[in-house]
């Protein structure tokens, strides 16, 4: 056998038993021995108070199968701290292979060294490693429980939301004889509504907002009330930039509040009110082109031109006429 195989061999026999032995003390650092008092009954009847010694691993008493894997799990670590300082010296050009004393017991004493603290090393990572996958598997837990207390609770709100519309329409077509007061609470539910309308899916937004419009308009008597509720929807959807065929729909309303609102008024500078009408529709077109058969009505005659906005229709007319004559 070579002589450089020889000492190889000498090295990595070395490597494994101090190594081992480092993560063996290691092992045995763990261990505390706690004394439990017992009492037994002699022959005669007396007691005898004697003391029984638990050895506990980290505090823990555990069956000798356990230790025996544990102790093995402590002796492979250290077997690993101490290539890892092989793996040191050598990356520091300070290993030696010469077999004399000196240079053998300064590299057992570093091997049982690397084997000691690699075995505790080794253990704060597996622990360190535990931990971390447990409060993540904790945080997915709770990720997950949040996730589904908010599906319950857009559920509910949502059928909470469904049930406060259907009221709503079934007074403004007169299928339900509501006294003033109880069509307040619609109202005031309705506007709890709107403040929740982030968290609504965007139909039932629109639908709280045309109907809450509409029961001031038509059961108080309040259109600035009604176009106060609308524009809500039109400034909660612009921060969102959700202009959508919702917007669309809303927006058409504002319209027609508007219009009626200058049609009532009877002002002189109906001219400006209606100019401002003209832009808001033209906004309504330039999403969906489709409003325009809403405003003048279908050629076929399918749809209809809404009579809300027919003083708005009167306007554009008087505006036509009047620049033809001049």
């Amino acid at each position: 056998m070579p002589i450089e195989s020889f000492v190889l061999g000498i090295h990595l026999i070395m490597i494994f038993l101090a190594g081992a032995f480092g993560g063996i003390l290691e092992f045995l650092n763990r261990f505390d021995l706690i004394r439990d008092s017992k009492s037994t009954e002699s022959n005669h009847n007396s007691h005898h108070v004697g003391y029984r010694a638990h050895p506990l691993y980290d505090k823990v008493e555990l069956s000798f199968r356990e230790l025996v894997w544990i102790g093995f799990t402590h002796t492979l670590h250290g077997v690993g701290g101490a290539f890892a300082v092989t793996l040191s010296l050598f990356s520091l050009n300070q290993f030696k292979l010469e077999l004399t004393d000196e240079n053998q017991l300064f590299l057992i004493s570093l091997y049982v060294i690397g084997g000691y603290g690699g075995s505790r090393f080794l253990d704060k990572v597996k622990y360190s490693i535990e931990n971390q996958f447990q409060k993540s598997a904790r945080q997915m837990e709770e990720n997950l429980f949040s996730r589904i207390d908010t599906a319950r609770e857009k559920a509910s709100l949502e059928v909470i939301a469904s049930d406060i519309i259907s009221q709503a329409y079934n007074v403004l077509e007169m299928k339900l004889d509501k006294s003033r007061s109880d069509i307040q609470h619609i109202v005031d539910d309705l506007e709890d509504l709107m403040d929740k309308g982030v968290t609504l899916p965007r139909h039932f937004w629109r639908k709280a907002a045309i109907m809450l419009g509409r029961l001031y308009r038509h059961k108080f008597d309040d259109l600035n009330k009604g176009l106060l509720a609308l524009n809500k929807f039109i400034d909660g959807s612009r921060k969102l930039n959700k202009l959508d065929e919702h917007f669309v729909a809303v927006l058409f309303n504002v319209a027609c509040y508007k219009t009626e609102l200058i049609k009532n008024s009877k002002a002189e500078n109906a001219s400006e009110g209606f100019q401002e009408v003209e832009k808001i529709l033209e906004e309504a077109i330039s999403i969906s082109p489709a409003v325009r058969d809403q405003i003048y009505g279908s050629d076929d005659s399918s749809t209809t031109a809404d009579k809300d906005l027919k003083a708005y229709r009167d306007w554009q007319k008087s505006q036509a006429s009047g620049q033809s004559s001049s």
